[in-house]
């Protein structure tokens, strides 16, 4: 019994590992002069930061991260806090 238990306490964990797969969102924005872009995350009547990009590279913006974002609504902000768009 104690070897179900542990098999199945051990499968449940590699599913919960592999459900995780994290982000990578890459964007491409022609003439973009800015150094820095942040991810932002609408959540009620706040704003958010959940990552920051400080390598932008012929207009290349990417975010990565090792968690799963949670579902909502997301911006792409520049260095003057201006915001160039929303997704989902």
């Amino acid at each position: 019994m104690k070897k179900l238990v542990l098999a199945i306490f051990i499968s449940l964990t590699g599913f919960s590992t592999q459900a995780q797969s994290g982000y990578d969102i890459t964007i491409n924005l022609k003439n973009c002069k800015d150094t820095i872009a942040f991810l932002t995350f609408y959540q009620f009547d706040k704003t958010f930061i959940k990552d920051t990009c400080t390598s932008i590279k012929n207009g290349k913006i990417v975010f990565k991260g090792k968690t799963k974002l949670d579902k909502g609504i997301y911006s792409l902000v520049g260095q003057q806090k201006s915001i160039y768009f929303d997704f989902l």
